[in-house]
């Protein structure tokens, strides 16, 4: 199988999908829990597992925001870059699923080579865009 090379901006793209999707999944889980208690005789008993779904979907929320401050930054607009955090793990997977959501034909081992090689593509891009200015700062504060 090849792999199909994509731009920067459409890998991206795909990240921000892939982030909503995960905000959409905790939205979803924390209305079924509200469903849950408000049908319960003990609602009280679901406030830890609440509290854990909405710390998620905050967790969620916040990638999100991230992947679209890392959009503003490659469009050159005047926001703080984001440092480079590899995707791993559910991550891709759920990258994955947004290439067979776009390519039915794509099998998931498929998929999950492509995000894999996109992968490799944002850090090369993120790289050639900020990485020694990231470098630098490391530099400046004594680490390496």
């Amino acid at each position: 199988m090849t792999t199909t090379t994509r731009t920067i901006e459409e890998i991206l793209r795909i990240r921000q999908r892939a982030a909503e999707l995960r905000v959409l999944e905790r939205a979803m889980a924390i209305l079924k829990v509200q469903a849950a208690m408000r049908d319960a005789i003990v609602p009280d008993r679901y406030a830890e597992e609440m509290a854990g779904l909405v710390d998620a979907k905050t967790l969620a929320d916040d990638a999100l925001t991230l992947v679209k401050r890392e959009i503003e930054a490659q469009q050159g607009l005047p926001v703080d870059p984001v440092a480079y955090d590899p995707a791993a793990g559910a991550v891709l997977r759920r990258y994955a699923a947004v290439l067979m959501l776009d390519d039915p034909q794509l099998t998931a081992e498929q998929a999950e080579t492509q995000a894999g090689t996109d992968e490799g593509a944002r850090f090369q891009g993120w790289q050639e865009r900020f990485g020694e200015k990231f470098d630098d700062e490391e530099d400046e504060d004594g680490e390496a």
